[in-house]
């Protein structure tokens, strides 16, 4: 009988830790942007594929409109790959990706982040967004 609660225990820890991400490694910053969709600093990034960088967040912020369902999503510029080393990743052309120059890593930024070259797992730090009335949102 004991047995038994000890497995159901553990199946119940593991069950828990499954779900959505844990960024609790990514230090915090605050982020609550309103950026007018006609502002000059982000015409860039009306045409999907392209991306560009503002401040906020850890290292800035790269605004991207992706190819697949023209929306547009944020991700932080700090490369998780690099916290160590303060560094910042920076968008290549085409600016379907970003480069670690560090830790020598790329991040897709058509596939939320994801590493699609180089020795390291996590994805860049992506912050929340959502457009209505004339403006891009950006919050976490």
């Amino acid at each position: 009988m004991m047995r038994y609660k000890v497995l159901l225990f553990i199946t119940g820890i593991v069950l828990l830790s499954c779900g959505k991400a844990d960024n609790r490694w990514f230090p915090y910053a605050s982020i609550n942007l309103q950026i007018p969709i006609n502002d000059p600093r982000i015409q860039g990034i009306k045409t999907p594929g392209n991306g560009i960088e503002i401040g906020g967040g850890v290292g800035g912020i790269i605004l991207y409109r992706k190819l697949s369902g023209n929306r547009v999503v944020a991700y932080d510029k700090r490369s998780p790959a690099s916290l160590d080393k303060g560094c910042d990743v920076r968008i290549q052309e085409p600016s379907i990706i970003a480069i670690d120059p560090c830790a020598n890593v790329t991040f897709s930024l058509e596939n939320d982040g994801t590493v699609i070259k180089g020795n390291y797992a996590r994805p860049l730090q992506q912050y929340s967004v959502s457009e209505g009335n004339g403006l891009i949102m950006i919050y976490n």
